[in-house]
């Protein structure tokens, strides 16, 4: 079940039309409550989407990650064969994760992924980062996914 909603999220259209708000005021990642801004809108538990940004997250035994993004990252090439990745260097939460950013181009726009995971305290966490402008480092991501996501290098 956790497989297709996340493929879900990761196959679908990465920005969300804005015309209805969620009456959650807050999400929660690990530990870290995070407040909804006003412009944006909790998808679900693990899901936020904003105007320039879409992050989502699942946890996901840690031995079975690697697996998991190598199947997803298949389905997305199945679906947009010109999309490609590269290795970053990013802190998730705070603490080193193995990460990519996903290119995606397509006629009239082009969309970045940053996919990180990294273990906290037995839990793994998958992470995706969605925007429309190139996460070239930290400052060029919104503010609000900062917050739980830094890029160290590309």
């Amino acid at each position: 079940m956790r497989n297709i909603l996340l493929l879900t999220i990761l196959l679908a259209s990465p920005f969300v039309m804005l015309s209805q708000r969620s009456s959650a005021s807050y999400l929660t990642f690990l530990d870290e409550k995070i407040k909804v801004p006003s412009n944006c809108i909790a998808e679900s538990p693990f899901e936020l989407a904003c105007e320039d940004v879409q992050m989502s997250w699942i946890y996901y035994p840690p031995k079975d990650l690697p697996d998991f993004i190598a199947t997803n990252w298949l389905k997305v090439k199945e679906r947009y064969p010109t999309a490609f990745k590269h290795p970053v260097e990013v802190t998730l939460y705070g603490k080193k994760a193995i990460a990519q950013k996903i290119i995606i181009r397509g006629k009239d726009q082009t969309i970045f992924q940053i996919w990180a995971y990294a273990t906290f305290e037995e839990k793994g966490v998958f992470f995706q980062l969605v925007t429309a402008e190139d996460p070239v480092d930290t400052k060029a991501i919104p503010k609000i996914a900062r917050k739980l996501i830094q890029i160290e290098k590309q």
